[in-house]
């Protein structure tokens, strides 16, 4: 089953969660989605932060990043001293081709 479909304006969410699983609170990060696409140069774009205290982010594809094929993507922080904090768990997820 597919979880974007290509050339779509699909919005990628995030729950960012300490290990114990509770939420881990963005508001003094910059949230960044970090993806690639068949295997190509990971790309890595500005996330939105939805609710920053409950860890929720977000990112808007633009024109043309979503291509037919397997995405692998994960999210990552920064802070103000450049300091980064990555997910422990990257995902896969599966584009589709549009329909005719």
């Amino acid at each position: 089953m597919a979880d974007f479909i290509e050339s779509d304006h699909a919005t990628y969410y995030a729950y960012c969660k300490q290990v114990d699983g509770t939420a881990f609170d963005v508001t003094n990060y910059t949230p960044k989605l970090r993806f690639s696409i068949n295997g190509a140069a990971a790309s890595e774009k500005t996330m939105t932060k939805e609710d920053a205290a409950a860890g929720e982010v977000s990112y808007r594809f633009g024109d043309n990043e979503l291509v037919h094929g397997e995405m692998e993507s994960e999210v990552y922080l920064v802070d103000g001293s450049s300091k980064v904090i990555t997910c422990l768990d990257p995902e896969v997820h599966i584009v589709r081709k549009k329909i005719g």
